[in-house]
């Protein structure tokens, strides 16, 4: 496991989700039985803030499939790892309280639109 995700061991997330991907810029988790993944993901910023020196952010991203189609819904943004990784803890906690309301992607949305994780 990547030193930078020390905190995001398997044996800390919620029953039914895993680790699929880990790598310095991005890290992804998915539910075994509901079939969405989490990614916490590098991307740039728009438009960088040159002021503060900001170059590079994060973004929570729920993606899921409707049918053949993918969709990705962001959640979050964070400009550090350190708050990716607050903000994903949330939102794992949030899925673990109300798992059994969940049944599908579009009640997952609506539970983390409901517990106010989304991006304003």
């Amino acid at each position: 496991m990547s030193v930078e995700w020390d905190s995001l061991r398997d044996d800390l997330l919620p029953p039914g989700w895993a680790v699929v991907s880990m790598t310095p810029d991005e890290v992804v988790f998915r539910h075994t039985d509901l079939g969405f993944s989490v990614e916490g993901v590098c991307v740039d910023p728009e438009p960088p803030d040159a002021k503060l020196g900001i170059d590079r952010c994060w973004e929570l991203r729920l993606r899921y499939a409707i049918g053949e189609c993918t969709a990705t819904d962001v959640l979050a943004r964070a400009s550090t790892r350190a708050d990716l990784q607050a903000e994903l803890g949330s939102i794992l906690d949030a899925f673990q309280r109300r798992l059994p309301d969940i049944s599908d992607p579009i009640d997952a949305c609506r539970l983390l639109r409901s517990d106010d994780n989304s991006v304003p």
